[in-house]
Formats: C-alpha cells, sequence, structure tokens
C-alpha cells in the first residue's frame, strides 16, 4: 500500500494523531521530572577512615589491611584500590557492571562492622556508593584578612548553615587545612610524681567537657530540666580540670550520670550544710570561718546569705572582705567533703 494514497484516503486520523501526540508531548514536558545529573549507578563504592594521627605505616597495618580484606569477601567485588596517609585511608571497591548496588553497599557495611572493633579506639568509617550526587555542584573559597583557623569558623558555624537551608541542597561540606584546636603540654617530671599517665589525662579531660541531664524539678506547675554542665571555656578550666582529677580519684572512676547524680544532691542540699561547708574550707584553707561562710553564702539562697551576714557582723572591718579561691581548690575540697 502507498502511504502517499493511505495518507491522502485517511487525512482525519492523520490530522488527529499528529495533534494527540502533539498535546502529549507537551504534557509531558510540563510532568515529567528533570535534573541536572541523571540518576546513574556506578559499581563504586568509596570507603573513607579517619584514625587520628597515626602513622601510614601503622594506619597501614592496622585499617587499611583489615578493610581490603573485609571488602574482597563481599560478593561481586572485582577489584579493590586503597591510598593511605597520615591517620586517614580511602578504598576503592569496584564490583562487577550487573551488581546489585544497594544490596553491595549493605553487604559491605556488614563487613567493615565485623572488623570495627579490632581498629584504635576513635576510628571512623564512611562507606558511601558513587552517585552523581555524591560529586560537589558548587563549591566556594573564603578568603579574608582573619586566620586561617577564624575563617574555618565562619565557614563552619556561619556560612553553612545559611547555605543548608535553601531548599535542594542536601549536605555541605567544609574542608579546612587549619581547625581551632588547644594542645595541652604536659611535663614528664609532673606526671612521673603524680603517677599519672597520657591516657588518664586525657580522660579526665574528655570526661570534664560534657553535659549532663541528671533530672527534672517541679516548681510553680511547670516542669524544669536540671543540666550539669562541665563545659571548658578558657586555659584555666583545662587546669582545674586535671588537677581535680587528680586529687579525687573515686570522683575519676565513677559514671558519667553518677557525676552527674552527685552534682545534682550535693547543690540540693547546699542549703543545710552550708555551715559544715564553711567549717571544712576554713580548716582547708586556713582563711576566718566567717570569710568562707560568705564564700559559701555566694552559692545559697538569699534567706541563708542574710543570716550568714549577720552572724559575722560583729568582726572586724579586715575580716569582711570576701574569700578568693581557685575553682580547682574548691572543687577539689568539695569532692573529698
Amino acid at each position: 500500500m502507498n502511504v502517499a494514497r493511505f495518507a491522502s484516503r485517511q487525512a482525519r486520523v492523520v490530522v488527529f494523531a499528529v495533534l494527540f501526540l502533539t498535546l502529549a508531548g507537551a504534557y509531558a514536558l510540563t510532568t515529567l521530572p528533570s535534573g541536572i545529573y541523571p540518576e546513574v549507578e556506578f559499581p563504586r563504592i568509596v570507603m573513607v577512615a579517619h584514625s587520628g594521627d597515626l602513622s601510614p605505616r601503622l594506619m597501614m597495618i592496622t585499617v587499611t589491611r583489615p578493610l581490603e580484606e573485609a571488602a574482597r569477601e563481599v560478593l561481586g567485588v572485582r577489584r579493590v584500590r586503597s591510598r593511605t596517609i597520615r591517620g586517614a585511608t580511602e578504598l576503592s571497591v569496584v564490583f562487577n557492571a550487573d551488581a546489585d548496588m544497594p544490596n553491595a553497599l549493605q553487604l559491605l557495611q556488614g563487613k567493615v562492622d565485623e572488623v570495627k572493633p579490632t581498629f584504635p579506639g576513635g576510628t571512623e568509617i564512611r562507606v558511601e556508593r558513587m552517585t552523581p550526587s555524591f560529586f560537589p555542584m558548587l563549591s566556594f573559597n573564603v578568603t579574608g584578612p582573619l586566620p586561617a583557623s577564624d575563617l574555618r569558623d565562619v565557614a563552619m558555624f556561619q556560612i553553612r548553615p545559611l547555605l543548608s537551608r535553601i531548599p535542594g541542597v542536601a549536605r555541605v561540606e567544609v574542608a579546612a587545612t587549619d581547625e581551632r584546636e588547644v594542645s595541652v603540654i604536659v611535663d614528664p617530671q609532673k606526671l612521673n610524681a603524680a603517677k599519672l599517665t597520657i591516657d588518664q589525662i586525657a580522660q579526665a579531660l574528655k570526661a570534664t567537657n560534657q553535659i549532663t541531664s541528671v533530672g527534672r524539678l517541679q516548681k510553680d506547675y511547670q516542669q524544669f530540666l536540671v543540666l550539669a554542665t562541665g563545659e571548658l571555656t578558657n586555659l584555666e578550666d583545662i587546669r582545674n580540670a586535671v588537677e581535680a582529677a587528680r586529687k579525687a580519684t573515686g570522683w575519676a572512676n565513677a559514671t558519667q550520670h553518677g557525676r552527674a547524680q552527685v552534682l545534682y544532691y550535693l547543690a540540693e542540699n547546699l542549703d543545710a550544710r552550708a555551715s559544715e561547708f564553711a567549717e571544712r574550707l576554713a580548716a582547708m584553707t586556713g582563711k576566718r570561718k566567717t570569710d568562707t561562710a560568705r564564700q559559701v553564702a555566694a552559692s545559697v539562697s538569699p534567706r541563708r546569705r542574710s543570716r550568714l551576714r549577720n552572724a559575722g557582723s560583729s568582726d572586724s572591718p579586715a575580716s569582711r572582705r570576701v574569700m578568693r579561691t581557685k575553682p580547682a581548690r574548691s572543687s577539689s575540697a568539695l569532692s573529698e567533703a
């Protein structure tokens, strides 16, 4: 049959078919989803591990080799490549072209979880599939007259939250060379004299720099959450944390929840035992009892403070000076009390 003869005989059918296809194409153009990067599955999974400042040789022995052996046991793996630097390692696991990548990701994560307990403490591992969304779409460089650590803080705490609020943004990462940190330099002689180790000092700093919920307080038909904070805000707090941990051995061995409960009950009963604490502080520091009473009264209710002020009004003006003690001594004295 001739096509031209069929078109001339069935002209209405041809016109209707062309109009229908045109309208269907216009409707699909406005409703079908579209994206800059199409959803493409690459038969590749990347594992990135960070483990402090370990040397490349130790990273190779303790982290990279176990990860390589665990990755080779996954079904469908064709090749495993790794790159190790100081404190970090990156593994690229290539699968067969017909592999089920979501299932392969789960199998690989299971193998990593099996060998993770053998890694050094504090090791962080990230396992991700290679998809178009894995690569950054847009990069910004932050420059200015500030130091590198300050620029990193600006990018992390000011620019990053603003970019995360943009609709459609899934993840915002900050890559910086310098990060603000505090270096604690330990004197070996003082360390041996106090019979402490580096791990004990690190654990003391880690256990102190925390905020813990210790319970709830019912007052005036309202319920308040009680928090015990021990955040380190300056260098003096770091020195006091180590000194308090050295003087109170039982306190260092207590759990985080136990410490929070002790602090809560101590603050709750401080008003009733103000006189006892004042006597103990006077005996430990050698100050007058009236001075230590005023020091304790600064943390007690106004009613108790007025009674202590009246009790010490008969002393000489020289004894009315408020005693000033270092936070470390007060903390250790209260812990021993």
